[in-house]
């Protein structure tokens, strides 16, 4: 495994670590909390490395085909980081909501400023 994979790793874990505390604001499934990098081999030809997610909060997702998988790992990262970044914006409009009834549907929302701030590290 290279350095950058291994770096990568890092990456990953702690953004999908973040994902985690992002979707137990809500009722979620196990499959929200699981993202993937398959492996295709078709052909007899090289390999192909898809970034995945098959969940119900983000729905379907996957990557281009990536001839390594350093370049799926990326996509990754880019995808969370950008899932992310959502989540933040939909956190402080539940904080803002906080005192709204329309926030009673989200049973955790007075945890929402914690998580925001985990999020945030």
């Amino acid at each position: 495994m290279s350095t950058k994979s291994k770096t990568n790793i890092q990456r990953i874990t702690e953004l999908t670590n973040k994902w985690y505390i992002y979707v137990n604001l809500d009722h979620h499934k196990t499959k929200d909390c699981i993202w993937y990098i398959e492996t295709a081999y078709k052909y007899g030809e090289p390999p192909k490395y898809i970034a995945c997610h098959y969940g119900y909060i983000l729905s379907d997702w996957q990557s281009p085909e990536c001839d390594t998988l350093e370049d799926a790992e990326q996509w990754l990262i880019n995808k969370l980081e950008r899932e992310l970044e959502q989540a933040k914006i939909h956190i402080q409009e539940i904080i803002a909501l906080d005192r709204n009834e329309e926030a009673e549907w989200m049973d955790p929302a007075n945890r929402a400023p914690e998580i925001l701030k985990e999020l945030m590290k």
